[in-house]
């Protein structure tokens, strides 16, 4: 069997390949470089910080991440340098701030159960909170990436000439200024109002 739809290739032709939409963290892992100015670039947060945002019983916590698995929100949990925070975040964040501030029980209301259950889950309702979730997420990330770039600077200078080195810094700086950017985002009201 032949393939007939191959390009005819010359010796010494350049060839190009696409290795798809990765942000530079995947491109890093994967392939072992990173990409200046990547457009697909992000910052994804860890599961463990998004639960230090939780603040409400086991039972309760246990419902918000079957909640999430349910409604997929854990797909992209996400901010990047053009659009801001992912919708999975900013529903995610709308959820917890749902149960952050109930009841002494801390038990869901009942229009938060009914929310969950209907097609009324999908509306983002509690702005306010949500912009005190996301500023207090992205205060913690920038410590994180901070203190990381610290850890960096006290490598033995033969270290800082490597490839891995240079790599891990520009990382980190990409980082700092997705974080910088959803910062200056959350703190202007009008473009901030613009998101929802």
């Amino acid at each position: 069997m032949e393939n007939s739809d191959c390009l005819a290739i010359k010796k010494g032709d350049q060839v190009y390949i696409t290795y798809g939409h990765h942000d530079n963290l995947t491109l890093l892992i994967e392939y072992g470089f990173i990409i200046e100015n990547n457009i697909y670039n992000k910052f994804s947060f860890d599961l463990e910080l998004l639960k230090q945002l939780i603040q409400t019983d086991k039972h309760t916590e246990d419902f918000i991440w079957t909640c999430c698995i349910q409604k997929n929100l854990l797909l992209d949990l996400s901010c990047d340098k053009s659009q801001g925070p992912s919708w999975c975040l900013l529903k995610f964040l709308d959820l917890i701030s749902c149960f952050n501030k109930t009841s002494k029980n801390n038990r869901p209301s009942k229009k938060t159960k009914i929310s969950i259950n209907d097609s009324d889950f999908y509306e983002i309702n509690n702005f306010n909170e949500i912009k005190k979730l996301f500023l207090k997420l992205l205060e913690f990330v920038a410590c994180d990436l901070d203190e990381s770039l610290q850890k960096l600077e006290q490598l033995i200078a033969e270290m800082k000439n490597g490839y891995h080195y240079k790599m891990c810094k520009s990382l980190i700086l990409d980082y700092k200024a997705i974080i910088e950017f959803n910062e200056s985002l959350a703190n202007d009201k009008e473009r901030w109002a613009m998101i929802f």
